[in-house]
């Protein structure tokens, strides 16, 4: 995962802000803009703008508040249409090394943002995949292991597949129970852009069954 900042556009604000700080400092319109905007949820930020500040320091707000926004969201670089060898090389170092399953640290520069993950539950956005595997699961009382090769269907060469064994163990505050299952993954890639847009999680047990590998 690669987070990629615009540190021109920085320089350029800093510069202003530098010719600028005597308005910065002492503007009381420019301490309304910032009191309006923070108040008001979801407000109309080009509203606020034109209907609370004059001007000269109107531009100085936008300026600052675009380089808030360009400088905090994070864009994550893509590695686009990669050969089958060098994407599977990634994925294998991903549930290897990574152990991306249980951690949910696998190469983001593969994925399409749009990607969405489904096992035998629910299916989920990619945001919200990482943060319910990095909150339920404890990664160092976990681990999994390929039992296949990671592979590419010879009638769908953008299908991706591997088998895996795990030992998943829950985050709980006191007790953290672990489960044993395997399955097999399989990745859809995006025929122009080569990303993975999809990912299906198969188990191999019922989750009952699962359940009955309980330990501790």
């Amino acid at each position: 995962m690669r987070l990629v900042f615009i540190p021109l556009f920085s320089l350029i604000l800093l510069n202003l802000f530098v010719k600028s700080f005597p308005v910065i400092l002492f503007s009381k319109e420019l301490r309304k803009f910032h009191q309006v905007a923070s108040s008001k949820e979801g407000n109309d930020v080009l509203s606020t703008l034109k209907k609370n500040l004059p001007p000269l320091t109107r531009s100085i707000a936008m300026m600052s508040l675009l380089s808030s926004t360009i400088a905090l969201s994070p864009v994550y670089a893509k590695q686009l249409n990669l050969a089958d060898r060098e994407i599977t090389a990634i994925i294998e170092e991903d549930i290897t090394q990574r152990q991306a399953l249980n951690t949910a640290d696998f190469t983001r520069d593969i994925y399409d943002e749009s990607c969405r993950f489904q096992d035998e539950i629910d299916i989920y956005p990619l945001d919200q995949y990482v943060k319910g595997t990095k909150s339920l699961f404890n990664a160092r009382k976990s681990h999994v292991d390929l039992t296949s090769p990671i592979t590419i269907d010879q009638e769908n060469p953008h299908l991706i597949s591997f088998q895996f064994k795990e030992d998943l163990a829950f985050n709980f505050p006191i007790l953290q129970p672990i489960v044993t299952l395997s399955g097999k993954v399989t990745l859809e890639r995006d025929q122009k852009t080569g990303l993975i847009i999809y990912s299906r999680e198969q188990w191999d047990q019922s989750i009952k069954d699962i359940l009955a590998t309980t330990h501790f």
